[in-house]
């Protein structure tokens, strides 16, 4: 009768299965490893092409404004020169320019003629006592605010013609009673339009303050 006597040692069930459980733990955490990882780097990935993005956006807004601020400034510009020339066609007020022309007069002579254009020149005629009060009157012009420049046109004697006797006879009897005759001097004038401007300003409101008060 034979006898079958296995010397080999029985292996442990429990240990083989505590080993496979550690493998299938290792193969998990190693799988969740590498998707968490792979999820770390495509989110890497989309911070940097949103990072460039934005910053291409911010060039783009950058060269948008400094296009925008170059075209208001022109666009200013152009508004502004259109300003200035709409003021420089705008009519002056007359008023203070007559009362300051008046005031510069001597004491006998007076404005017969006044005639303004558009484009800032004044046509004044103006008579006088003598002949050295026209030359007087220029060089007054010139030294006003008012006036950019001044030049005299023409200085003449008035002809005498009232209805009495124009003959000779008549001439001479005038001459022999002393007759003082007159002068006529015709000016060009280039107005200061802002000074006549701030001037009615300042007339107004002196006038609005004494209402006030």
């Amino acid at each position: 009768m034979l006898v079958d006597i296995n010397l080999l040692p029985k292996r442990d069930s429990k240990h083989s299965s505590s080993l496979l459980l550690a493998a299938f733990i290792s193969i998990v955490f190693l799988s969740v490893a590498g998707v968490l990882y792979w999820q770390g780097s495509l989110y890497e990935r989309q911070l940097a092409d949103a990072d460039k993005q934005i910053e291409a956006a911010q060039k783009i807004l950058a060269a948008e404004q400094e296009r925008f601020s170059a075209f208001e400034t022109s666009h200013s510009a152009v508004e502004l020169e259109e300003a200035v020339e709409w003021a420089s066609s705008y009519p002056i007020p007359t008023v203070p320019l007559l009362r300051h022309l008046t005031s510069l007069l001597p004491d006998r002579g007076f404005i017969e003629h006044f005639q303004y254009t558009a484009g800032g020149t004044v046509r004044l005629r103006v008579q006088f006592d003598a002949s050295r009060e026209g030359a007087f009157y220029l060089s007054t012009l010139l030294d006003s605010a008012m006036v950019d420049d001044a030049k005299l046109l023409f200085l003449k004697t008035q002809d005498f013609n009232d209805g009495t006797d124009q003959s000779n006879e008549g001439k001479k009897e005038m001459k022999n009673a002393n007759f003082i005759p007159r002068y006529i001097a015709e000016y060009e004038l280039l107005i200061n339009q802002a000074a006549i401007v701030q001037k009615n300003a300042e007339d107004d409101a002196l006038t609005q303050g004494s209402d006030a008060s």
